[in-house]
């Protein structure tokens, strides 16, 4: 954090190393997930923990937050391919030269303010 007036930088999030644990703790069963997005993203947390990543997350007192920053490049994790406010918000104001939009489809890259925006599949960000 650059400006510690507007982004909060000690608020930890929650994952799970153990999905069993996280659906029983959430009583959550159901093979239609209305939780999916939270799946992916803890199913990527862990994986790239796995290969020894050291992973941060970007947040702003207005709410504004990125999944992960990993090597300074903004990682969201969605279950389709498309950016949010967020996402720009922490490419306007870091410049990052790539960021990453992780759903279960690809789409072609895109530059924004510089930024090469890719849009990759799980299974291949994992790869």
């Amino acid at each position: 954090s650059k400006n510690k007036r507007t982004e909060i930088t000690k608020t930890p999030k929650i994952y799970f190393y153990d999905y069993g644990l996280r659906n029983t703790i959430l009583n959550n069963f159901n093979s239609q997930r209305t939780d999916k997005g939270a799946v992916y993203e803890n199913l990527i947390f862990t994986e790239l923990l796995k290969k020894g990543k050291e992973l941060n997350y970007w947040r702003t007192k207005s709410n504004a937050e990125v999944d992960f920053i990993l090597n300074e490049e903004p990682i969201e994790i969605k279950t389709t391919p498309r950016t949010s406010r967020s996402f720009y918000s922490f490419i306007n104001k870091y410049k990052p030269l790539n960021g990453y939009i992780i759903s279960e489809k690809n789409a072609e890259p895109r530059i924004e303010s510089g930024c090469k925006i890719n849009f990759v599949t799980f299974t291949k960000f994992l790869a």
